[in-house]
């Protein structure tokens, strides 16, 4: 068979049916006419040689292999149809595009809750209507989000292009990831009351693994767990310990001296190690430190961090890189 489009709104056909070779058993044509949204098909289907489909058969016909179409058989014979369609749905237009995705960072596995409250990365929108728009963005991750986290609506003037921080609500899964992984993270914005999203694009998500830590010192808090029960049991126990000692004292001084004796039973039991040699930037939660009986300087001052906390004092990460000697470079505590 073959179909010319002359217009766009008009198709012409034509067919033949063959069943042997050489042999033409039948001819078709037809046209087909669309206005939005209907759509009118007429078609005529011919055969040559009506006798053969007129005289008596044998029934064993019925019972070998030739029925293959049952538009198109032995008993088939000419047949003028017309087929009409109303289409009562039209595709909506589209009111905004995606233009550009920045991610804003890596994803840190052990601080993924924050994530929600503080922008993952952003989308640069137009609106590509001829009206003023609402569009807001959404952004989604398979497996380690459970459904799109969506941003609020903002309003966009024809033709404009404005930036929109989208966020990410992780699920528990990703607390499951133990090596640095890429994601394949899709963005979505969708304007007005729009079912379907008006444009996606799709970008990369860099998750941390649960000890990966980038080196800025501002990312230490994340590691900072003052909650932990085995942190709150050892910083209980450890004053539980001394309480007599708080008699005598001035209540001015009594949280320096709570530090101490926290200090001094925490330097006892565990002891300065450098993190594997696999690993660029490793950090050990506070439980785990207290665990292994050891860790290096950020590993001990996050710890240490973590049991000033929990009884109630307040803590500061320092960064010291000498100058020239970033190597060098160390992790102190203020509190």
């Amino acid at each position: 068979g073959t179909e010319w489009d002359p217009y766009s709104w008009l198709q012409l056909r034509s067919s033949i049916y063959n069943s042997k070779w050489k042999v033409i058993d039948a001819v078709g044509v037809g046209f087909g006419i669309i206005y939005n949204p209907i759509r009118i098909d007429v078609a005529y289907l011919k055969f040559p040689h009506s006798g053969n489909r007129t005289n008596t058969i044998s029934s064993d016909v019925f019972k070998s292999d030739s029925f293959v179409d049952i538009d198109y058989t032995a008993f088939t014979t000419d047949r003028l149809s017309l087929t009409a369609t109303i289409n009562l749905w039209q595709t909506r237009e589209s009111l905004a595009r995606i233009e550009y995705v920045e991610m804003l960072g890596e994803v840190f596995t052990a601080s993924h809750q924050v994530y929600a409250f503080r922008p993952i990365g952003k989308a640069r929108v137009k609106n590509i209507s001829a009206k003023p728009i609402q569009a807001k963005v959404s952004f989604f991750v398979d497996e380690i989000m459970t459904a799109p986290t969506d941003t609020k609506f903002y309003t966009i003037s024809p033709n404009e292009v404005i930036e929109i921080p989208f966020f990410a609500v992780f699920n528990e899964l990703i607390s499951a990831v133990k090596k640095f992984s890429i994601f394949d993270g899709t963005v979505f914005v969708n304007a007005e009351t729009a079912v379907e999203y008006d444009d996606r694009y799709q970008t990369r998500v860099l998750v941390r693994s649960k000890n990966d830590w980038d080196g800025d010192p501002l990312s230490l808090r994340y590691f900072v767990t003052p909650n932990d029960p085995e942190i709150i049991k050892f910083s209980r126990d450890a004053l539980s310990r001394n309480k007599n000692i708080f008699d005598s004292l001035d209540v001015v001084i009594h949280n320096f001296v709570k530090s101490k004796i926290i200090f001094n039973i925490f330097a006892e039991k565990l002891l300065y190690v450098h993190d594997p040699m696999t690993s660029k930037d490793f950090v050990q939660y506070p439980s785990e430190t207290l665990s292994l009986h050891g860790g290096d300087c950020d590993d001990l001052t996050v710890s240490y961090a973590s049991l000033l906390m929990s009884i109630g004092i307040s803590v500061a990460i320092v960064d010291v890189v000498p100058p020239g000697q970033p190597d060098k470079a160390h992790i102190y505590l203020m509190f």
